[in-house]
Parts: structure tokens; C-alpha cells; sequence
């Protein structure tokens, strides 16, 4: 198996028993990128896996020699590296062959922050039309002709004859259809002329150099209802025909008929994570062990543990991560950090001493935070053994939501007076002083309307 792929498992073993892509494929999918064809597009006119142009393309784009190795399969291309790495070093050598990294700015400002007018403008709107191939409503027109006649073949029989130089009766005689079927055909129809005036909208508004063929279905269909209120009556009627707009479903129609697609943005994530982070959590994943059984014999016995966010004014979240007791409902540790990783919530189980946690039982979500392997490695460092709620179901861990609840109210940092917020170390300087005194001052009724400490150092008297 390769692993300079990222690939591991049956998704692995599936792409080295496919197909390798040819040096010239490659090279035409290259050429379609550079004029603005997304990926799905390429792949699809060339008969290649979308995802797969998409990876390597990615790395051509990089300028990483890897694109011209491997081809997105797990197959090494070494006796064709160097022509394809030739390849990628004289395409961006030349002027004319670069990508259109900035075919997608249109911000309309130049590189001191000037607005750019006049013949630069138009300059700059010809590149980039030049840039992006722009979509075509001539399929649509075409089908006019057709005129919903099922006796296609004989049609086109017929204008071949009458191209060749027969009259139209002997054409059809030939063609063995009666005149009358002929002209019929040749009648526009009102539902094709109405789509064919759609589709001739629709290429306009994506064509447009501020929309850059990014609408999808959605935006498309409302901007056309808003320009058949603007544009001339005679075409707006024959859009709408007897409706009152446009539906979405008739856009999404004729989209996938007349191939008018918006160009996606690329993901963030690298190639192939998702498929990296669900194996990862078939593989860490823990079993409900706790079961909604709540109720401790002994402190540090069955412990729960989450993560909670609260916005603030000079930074966007301040996260807190916090160990809840569930003995006697007590705050052991907790961090608060601005990024939720999972390096803060595993400084919360180091504050602690490793004997205390020993065989104790973990509680927690299916967050990302415990399903990683650093977290894993650490509970199995500490012999702590894990338990997760169900997907979706947070009565699960109630305890930790019904304390965040309670803090939260208390503390004023609940979601009715979110437009209060407050400075990151104001938040921070309240939760210090309030965990201590929920510690050690406030009562509960479960606990026999003691606080938690008192709780436990009455149930240690007791044993005494």
C-alpha cells in the first residue's frame, strides 16, 4: 500500500486495484482548469472520478511534484514524473498558460486599494471573461426545433433531404412521414420557447463578472424572480406563462439539462480527512458504559466531563471545559482556553494526581475532543475508562449541561443577554470565583440542601 497517499483500510485497497490516468488525460484536464472548468466539470467531460482531479489538481496548484507521481489512486508514476513535472514548470513559466488565481477577485479595487476604472477596468472585465468559458443557451434554442415530436429520426431524415436539394413533399414521402406530421413538428412549442427564454436568463445572470457562475440553484432562482420584475413584460410573460415566478425545481431542471453549474468553493480540510476522522472514530469510539446511571457509591467513582462556549465581546468564544463528580456534583478541574482543542480539556485532567483517576469512570460526548488520539492515549495512560453518549442525545450528560445551565443563569451569561457580552477577562475572573463558591457554598437540593464539599466531607464522617 502507498502511504505517501494518506489512504489507509478498504478505501486504500479499492484504489490500487483501480485504474491509472494517462499523461495526456492529465494534461487536458490541466488545460480545462486553466480556462475556469471546475473539477466536477472536468471530470465529468474527461470520465474521471470528480474527487480524484480535484486531490491532484490541488497539488498541481501547490507546485508539489507529487501530482505528477501518484494520480489520486495509490499508483506511482515514476517513468512519466519527469515529462509531467516538465510540464508543470513550463506552464507556469509562461504568462499566457497560468491559472486564474485571480479570476476570482472581483473586488473591483487594485493592489494600493484604488478603485480601478476606465480602460483598466475594461482591461480587467475582458481577462476575465476571457478567464471563465461562459455558459450557452444554443442547446435550448435547438430544441425548439425538435418541437416535442416523437418522430425525431424522420424529421432530421427529412432536413437532410431538403438540404441535399429534394422539395419537402418528396422529402417526406421518403422519410415515410405525411406532411402535416412534418409541420407539426416544425411548430414551436410554447413550453420550449418559454425555457429556452429561461435558460438564456439564467446564462446572462451567470455570466455576469460579479456573479462568476457562483449562484447555486437557490440565489439563481431568486435573482431571476427578481429580474423578470424589471425586465421587459412581453419576455417576463413568456417565462411565467400562467404562473406568478419562477419554481426552484424548474431552475434546477433545466440546470442539469442545459449544464449550467455554479463553481463551488474548494474545502478547507486537506485531501481525504473525512474519510481519515470517520475511521478515527470507528476506532476510538466508546460504548455508553454510564447508561443515565447518575448516582455514585464513593467520590471519583464515575466522573462526566464537556465542553460549553460563551461569546465575548473583544474575542469570539471563550471555552470552558470542566470534570464534574458525580458523587456529589462537584467541580474537580476545569480550563478555560479561546481555541477548543483538545489540548486544553487534557490540561484539565492534569491538574489532577494520576491515583485519583485510577479505574474511574469518564462520561462524555462524541465531541471530536474525545474521540481523538490524544485523548485516548491519555485515559489509556491513566487507566480511566471511557464512556460516550449516544449520537444527538444529550440527557445523556445531563449533569454537565444542567450545570453549564445553572452557571450560566446565575453568572447573567445566558443567551437573552448575549447582546450584553462582556471582555474575555471579565468572564474568565467570574468563573474563578464562581466555581469555588458553587464548590463550596451553593446548596442543592439532591444533596440534602448541602453544597457538594459539605456533602462529601459529611459522607466521610459518616464512614469514619
Amino acid at each position: 500500500m502507498d502511504e505517501g497517499n494518506g489512504m489507509t483500510g478498504e478505501w486504500a485497497a479499492h484504489c490500487v486495484a483501480a485504474r491509472p490516468i494517462d499523461v495526456e488525460v492529465k494534461q487536458e484536464c490541466l488545460r480545462l482548469f486553466r480556462q475556469g472548468m471546475g473539477y466536477h466539470r472536468a471530470a465529468k467531460s474527461l470520465g474521471l472520478k470528480p474527487y480524484t482531479v480535484r486531490d491532484w489538481l490541488r497539488r498541481f496548484k501547490r507546485l508539489d511534484d507529487s501530482w505528477a507521481t501518484t494520480d489520486g489512486w495509490g499508483h506511482w508514476r515514476r517513468a512519466e514524473a519527469r515529462d509531467l513535472v516538465k510540464y508543470q514548470h513550463e506552464f507556469e513559466s509562461n504568462p499566457e498558460c497560468r491559472l486564474p488565481h485571480d479570476a476570482g477577485d472581483r473586488s473591483g479595487c487594485d493592489t494600493k486599494g484604488g478603485v480601478v476604472g476606465g480602460e483598466g477596468q475594461a482591461a480587467r472585465d475582458a481577462e476575465q471573461d476571457s478567464a471563465l468559458p461562459p455558459f450557452s443557451a444554443a442547446g435550448a434554442w435547438s430544441a425548439i426545433l425538435a418541437g416535442g415530436c416523437r418522430k425525431k429520426k424522420e424529421i432530421e431524415a427529412v432536413e437532410n433531404l431538403v438540404a441535399q436539394g429534394y422539395d419537402r413533399k418528396s422529402a417526406c414521402i421518403a422519410a415515410g412521414i405525411s406532411r402535416a406530421t412534418y409541420y407539426r413538428a416544425k411548430k414551436i412549442s410554447p413550453k420550449a420557447e418559454s425555457d429556452a427564454e429561461l435558460v438564456e436568463l439564467m446564462c446572462r445572470i451567470e455570466n455576469d463578472r460579479h456573479v462568476s457562475q457562483t449562484y447555486g440553484v437557490d440565489r439563481l432562482t431568486a435573482e431571476i424572480n427578481r429580474q423578470l420584475q424589471i425586465i421587459d413584460e412581453a419576455t417576463s410573460a413568456k417565462i411565467l406563462g400562467n404562473s406568478a415566478r419562477v419554481n426552484r425545481k424548474r431552475t434546477h431542471r433545466l440546470m442539469k439539462l442545459y449544464g449550467v453549474h455554479s463553481r463551488l468553493r474548494r474545502r478547507r480540510h486537506p485531501d481525504n480527512y473525512y474519510k481519515g476522522i470517520g475511521e478515527m472514530l470507528k476506532v476510538n469510539k466508546a460504548p455508553n458504559i454510564l447508561h443515565r446511571e447518575f448516582k455514585s457509591a464513593r467520590p471519583m467513582l464515575k466522573m462526566a466531563t464537556d465542553v460549553t462556549y460563551i461569546p465575548c465581546s473583544d474575542s469570539k468564544f471563550l471555552y470552558l471545559s470542566t470534570l464534574l463528580d458525580l458523587f456529589n456534583k462537584e467541580v474537580v478541574s476545569y480550563t478555560m482556553s479561546t481555541v477548543n482543542s483538545v489540548e486544553f480539556a487534557i490540561r484539565m485532567i492534569r491538574l489532577l494526581p494520576p491515583e485519583l483517576l485510577k479505574n474511574a469512570l469518564l462520561h462524555s460526548d462524541q465531541g471530536n475532543l474525545y474521540w481523538s488520539n490524544a485523548w485516548v492515549a491519555l485515559c489509556d495512560e491513566l487507566a480511566i475508562v471511557r464512556s460516550m453518549s449516544r449520537r444527538g442525545n444529550c440527557w445523556d450528560n445531563s449533569l454537565c449541561e444542567g450545570f453549564f445551565s445553572h452557571m450560566k443563569s446565575d453568572l447573567g451569561l445566558c443567551k437573552c443577554d448575549y447582546r450584553h457580552l462582556l471582555p474575555e477577562r471579565t468572564i474568565r475572573a467570574m468563573i474563578d470565583d464562581y466555581i469555588p463558591w458553587y464548590n463550596e457554598g451553593r446548596i442543592q437540593k439532591s444533596l440534602s440542601y448541602m453544597s457538594p464539599v459539605e456533602y462529601k466531607k459529611a459522607f466521610a464522617s459518616a464512614l469514619s
